[in-house]
């Protein structure tokens, strides 16, 4: 049961992301994956992986978030012309960046050598090995709050 519902919350998150993007370019074609964050994230896990890094658990994510920052970054400025970016323009440039980064990931999985696995363990990403703690962990750690700010 906690793999059915783990798959539904990320389910529901990746429909919302979709659904935002749609909304907020005003065109059902955009999305992550066209805007090429998703590649861009994947560079980013895929390298924290093949370079060992360590800053903890959130290694990897803090890697795909940082990837996924360079996409946008440089899908934006790709589609800038004259100050502005039209979406017509941003659309394809995202698919280009995203083509960019995809390549970049398979350089990544054929230098990994013994990190193979992990690389593509991680893309795939799946609800296995979960168990009611991976459910629970986002909904305890966002109702916790740092008092000592305060």
């Amino acid at each position: 049961m906690p793999r059915v519902l783990l798959g539904a919350l990320v389910g529901s998150a990746s429909a919302v992301a979709g659904a935002t993007f749609q909304g907020l370019f005003r065109n059902l074609m955009a999305g992550p994956a066209v805007i090429g964050i998703s590649s861009g994230a994947a560079v980013g896990g895929a390298m924290a992986i093949v370079l060992g890094t360590s800053i903890g658990i959130f290694t990897i994510p803090v890697f795909a978030f940082g990837g996924a920052v360079v996409a946008v970054f440089l899908v934006f400025n790709v589609a800038r012309v004259n100050g502005k970016v039209p979406v017509d323009t941003l659309l394809l440039s995202g698919i280009a960046i995203a083509t960019f980064f995809s390549a970049i990931t398979s350089l990544l999985i054929y230098v990994s050598g013994e990190d193979l696995h992990r690389i593509v363990y991680w893309l795939m990403g799946g609800p296995w090995a979960r168990s009611w703690n991976h459910v629970a962990r986002p909904i305890r750690d966002s109702s916790r709050t740092d008092r000592s700010t305060s």
